[in-house]
């Protein structure tokens, strides 16, 4: 007998497994001496805890059994907890309303006490990226709230704890996020955007000094936009997104912006001196510090006390952990090499004189990094935390003390010392850093042996006809080939699983995903696309999908398939494609309006963008504006974009995944294409899931959809 065929070769790896590292960390925070992080528990209904970590106590939870510390603001939600010495603050998903937890040793906890006042019964008042002033006297936080007949309010506001007193601090803004208090308690900045933009198109670092008002509640003085927004002088008057803003311990205001080169690099304004047109680049380049803004919470930037940065790269798809020197630069980098970085048209942007790379790279091995934490940590020293992974690491929590990350600092050489070190030597040296166990999981386990996981490449592919886009000239994807040492290398070119990430703005992560090697342990390759309109490449790859959605990220991923058939690495008769959200609109639009694929799936896809643009939520409400074009007036547009009203085009079986409660893209969107696709005849299949929103939480649907899908794929 011969070998199996791609597709159905054994694997030891079971949905069941796939769904069940459900207590993947996704926030930290270094505070009182212990780490803590946030772990949602697919075993458990998806529901949130919040973990804290000492040498000495190992791993134990501070919140209740029945405890889901989540918040829906923005309906992605994020930064829904802060620690203060033996209490935990946190919004709970029950009620809206922000809760004190408090916690002692080994996590023995007291009965919770509420913070914020409760929400009407007719509306819920949410909360969400907690903050807590150095004193831990006031909590800040974004505010959002009903208004009758309108969209919600969104406000940045003080809480003062001792009697849950709230003082406005900054309204009028469509959104605002990330209020930071500077380590001395003397200055707050925030970012803030409004309709059309999304965050990453323009958004504007504001800055204020802290006083107290006359009730003695925290109030603000002489706020300014410090740097981006939609006229941004460091862009000739033209769009600048920021993001990421940190406070280092000597007072400097750290920040990422797009508005040098359009790519998100490092900015900081120096002690002191937080005002605009003080920022000034460190260590730029063709790379992204910032992801795009989606949920609250997260940040990429970690200012080290007595200088330097630790941050997280993203250059050729895939993060690379780096430590920058200080702020004085260019004078304190010595003899730093100038480059000059400009617009690619020449115009539009300030060309500036500025350091040539200095990074210096921690830990090669991780390959992705969500977020950073500085504080107080084991020991007493400050340290950095992050939740990272890798392409064979599982996502965990690793930490440094920071006398360890200056120390490396210091021992990188500088220009002329770099030039004669041997390419194979990494310069410096690079702390690996501190593994943190999972609660119940061992660090960075994983449910492969080394030799069955396969390890993404990254590929470009050249676009054949750009049209507006004559400066980008490539696609980009992220290739897992097929791996099982129980039947070695297929003899024929494998069935291919083309993955499209959602957002649309977003990326592929490059990382061991279970999701992933569930496919190529059983021969099948995974394609993992970032189309154009991806993040990661810059503002103007980020911006070739406006006006084009359904357009060429369809043909981006129809290049990437057809590429790979050609070069071998996939079957040409197996090619299927799938994707969750923005992801599963365009595989229903790759199927209706191309033949290169044999069979498409959608979780909790679009299929009508007019139903779109009319139902979603306030934070998506004017996306399409970019993305299409205005509705109502361009509605012919969104017809001639949508799935569901061109499924005479759809010829090939389709599966459909949808969420009951999903308000990002409503059932009704799932019914009304299954409907029509029956009616003409077509196969397609459907599950639906209750008690599901926008993207699966729950061990048993995270289950069901993967072996929905993989017979649905075998049986083509």
């Amino acid at each position: 007998m011969g070998s199996p065929e791609p597709g159905h070769w054994p694997s030891p790896l079971s949905a069941r497994q796939v769904a069940a590292p459900g207590s993947r960390p996704s926030e930290v925070q270094v505070a009182d001496g212990a780490l803590f992080w946030s772990e949602g528990r697919a075993a458990e209904g998806g529901r949130v805890a919040i973990v804290r970590w000492t040498p000495e106590d190992g791993a134990v939870d501070v919140v209740p059994a029945d405890a889901d510390v989540r918040t829906r603001v923005n309906e992605y939600g994020g930064g829904a907890w802060r620690v203060a010495p033996g209490v935990l603050y946190a919004s709970a998903r029950s009620d809206g309303r922000v809760w004190a937890f408090p916690f002692g040793p080994r996590g023995a906890l007291s009965a919770p006490q509420p913070v914020t006042a409760a929400c009407p019964s007719d509306a819920t008042i949410r909360y969400a990226d907690l903050q807590l002033t150095p004193d831990g006297g006031t909590l800040l936080c974004v505010r959002e709230r009903p208004v009758p007949g309108a969209e919600a309010l969104q406000e940045l506001v003080a809480i003062r704890l001792s009697d849950g007193a709230v003082n406005i601090l900054a309204a009028g803004s469509s959104f605002v996020a990330d209020p930071r208090v500077s380590v001395d308690g003397s200055m707050l900045c925030w970012l803030a955007w409004s309709h059309p933009d999304m965050p990453w198109d323009a958004s504007a670092l504001w800055v204020a000094d802290l006083s107290a008002n006359a009730a003695g509640l925290l109030d603000i003085d002489d706020p300014r936009v410090v740097a981006g927004g939609r006229m941004a002088p460091e862009n000739r008057g033209g769009p600048v997104s920021v993001s990421d803003a940190a406070w280092g311990d000597d007072g400097a205001l750290w920040f990422a912006s797009d508005g040098l080169n359009g790519y998100w690099n490092a900015m900081v304004c120096p002690p002191g001196d937080a005002r605009p047109g003080s920022a000034r680049p460190v260590d730029p380049g063709p790379w992204e510090l910032a992801q795009p803004h989606w949920v609250f919470g997260r940040t990429r930037l970690a200012p080290l006390p007595g200088g330097g940065l630790l941050c997280a790269r993203r250059l050729g798809g895939r993060d690379h952990l780096t430590l920058l020197p200080s702020h004085a630069s260019p004078a304190g980098l010595g003899e730093a090499v100038a480059v000059r970085l400009s617009s690619r048209d020449g115009a539009g942007r300030a060309s500036v004189d500025v350091p040539a790379s200095v990074g210096l790279d921690v830990a090669p091995e991780l390959t992705q990094v969500e977020t950073f934490a500085v504080g107080d940590g084991p020991g007493g020293g400050r340290v950095v935390a992050a939740v990272v992974m890798g392409a064979d690491v599982a996502p965990h929590v690793r930490w440094w003390t920071v006398d360890e990350l200056v120390a490396a600092i210091g021992g990188s050489p500088g220009p002329e010392d770099r030039a004669a070190t041997p390419t194979d030597a990494p310069p410096g040296r690079a702390p690996a850093g501190r593994l943190m166990a999972g609660f119940g999981v061992p660090s960075g386990q994983v449910d492969l042996a080394p030799e069955w996981i396969s390890v993404p490449q990254h590929l470009s592919f050249p676009i054949e006809h750009p049209g507006a886009d004559a400066a980008v000239e490539n696609t980009h994807a992220l290739y897992y080939p097929p791996r099982n040492p129980d039947v070695g290398e297929p003899n024929e070119p494998p069935p291919l699983v083309v993955r499209i990430h959602g957002g649309p703005t977003a990326a592929a992560e490059w990382r061991y995903r279970p999701d992933v090697q569930f496919w190529t342990t059983r021969g099948f390759a995974v394609a993992d696309v970032n189309y154009r309109g991806s993040t990661g490449y810059g503002r103007p790859y980020r911006d070739a999908l406006k006006g084009r959605w359904g357009i060429v990220d369809v043909a981006d991923c129809v290049t990437v398939a057809d590429g790979l058939a050609a070069a071998g690495l996939a079957d040409p008769e197996r090619l299927f494609i799938r994707g969750g959200s923005a992801g599963g609109f365009t595989a229903l639009a790759a199927v209706a309006f191309h033949d290169t694929f044999a069979a498409a799936a959608s979780s909790y896809g679009v299929a009508d963008l007019a139903l779109l643009a009319a139902e979603t939520h306030k934070f998506e409400s004017r996306y399409l504006d970019s993305l299409v074009g205005l509705y109502p007036q361009e509605a012919e547009r969104y017809r001639a974009r949508s799935p569901l009203f061109h499924v005479d085009g759809i010829d090939v079986p389709v599966l459909v995944l949808q969420g009951s409660d999903d308000p990002v893209v409503p059932p009704s969107q799932a019914d009304a294409l299954v409907a029509a696709l029956r009616e003409r005849g077509v196969r397609v299949e459907e599950r639906r899931y209750e008690g599901e929103a926008h993207g699966w939480r729950r061990a048993d649907t995270i289950v069901d959809a993967l072996d929905t899908e993989l017979e649905f794929f075998r049986s083509i």
